[in-house]
């Protein structure tokens, strides 16, 4: 045998034998990974805390850390009770320190009566929602939503609920829809128009009452009175036409 067939021989011999060895190694090879625990997948908020910012730019890394801290902060705080001093809450039990409110409401109470002194000349309209008491001279309108009452010189229309007017000068026309008292020191230059009338002083001009009106003995008036009821005392002065507004019958035959 040559020597280049043994070497062939011993190269097959060789091959065969090194052959099951590697296909022992061939066929598995160990992942380096396997060795590795697994890890079990965690929420998205607790992979967060665990893992902080690991990816964040470094400028940024600082206003992170001030949130967390603050969250922590935030995630330590304990409600605590509110501390009340026992001798404050005895004292406000027995009204001690309680002091009344310097003003009071005065939704409903009724109005203080707005007055117009004497002396005092106004020249303009003059409104009131509440009583008005007028002892000057009002060169104007008035008109009153409640009582009025005059001692003074109204030259104007008036227009109110009720009205009394004593020691008055009224220089114009007057509508009341309440009751109206004129005394015998009162004299009105002006129609007027009330639901009940009650004169003693002196009238220029035409009367047309709702429901009754009374002239006293002092009394007098130039015009026509109209009213469902009429009563003149002995001595008053009526210049005028009288209606009394009921219906007379007649019996037929």
């Amino acid at each position: 045998m040559k020597w280049y067939e043994r070497q062939k021989q011993l190269f097959a011999q060789k091959k065969e034998s090194e052959a099951p060895s590697q296909l022992q190694n061939s066929t598995y090879q160990e992942n380096p990974y396997d060795k590795v625990n697994p890890q079990p997948v965690q929420p998205h908020e607790a992979q967060a805390t665990q893992q902080p910012y690991e990816n964040a730019p470094s400028q940024d890394q600082a206003a992170y850390d001030n949130r967390m801290s603050d969250q922590n902060q935030y995630q330590e705080t304990t409600y605590q009770e509110p501390v009340v001093d026992d001798a404050i809450y005895d004292n406000y039990q027995n009204n001690e320190s309680y002091q009344e409110p310097r003003f009071q409401s005065t939704k409903n109470e009724p109005h203080e009566p707005t007055t117009i002194s004497q002396g005092t000349l106004i020249n303009g309209n003059v409104e009131a929602d509440g009583d008005l008491v007028i002892r000057g001279h009002v060169r104007g309108d008035v008109l009153c939503n409640a009582s009025l009452s005059v001692y003074g010189i109204v030259e104007g229309i008036i227009s109110c609920n009720n009205a009394y007017l004593d020691n008055a000068t009224i220089i114009g026309d007057i509508g009341c829809s309440g009751n109206m008292e004129v005394t015998e020191s009162s004299t009105i230059d002006g129609n007027i128009e009330a639901y009940e009338l009650l004169n003693g002083g002196r009238i220029k001009g035409n009367a047309t009452v709702g429901e009754s009106v009374r002239f006293t003995a002092t009394s007098g008036i130039v015009g026509d009175i109209s009213a469902a009821h009429i009563e003149v005392e002995r001595g008053a002065i009526i210049q005028g036409n009288m209606l009394i507004r009921q219906e007379v019958y007649f019996d037929q035959r």
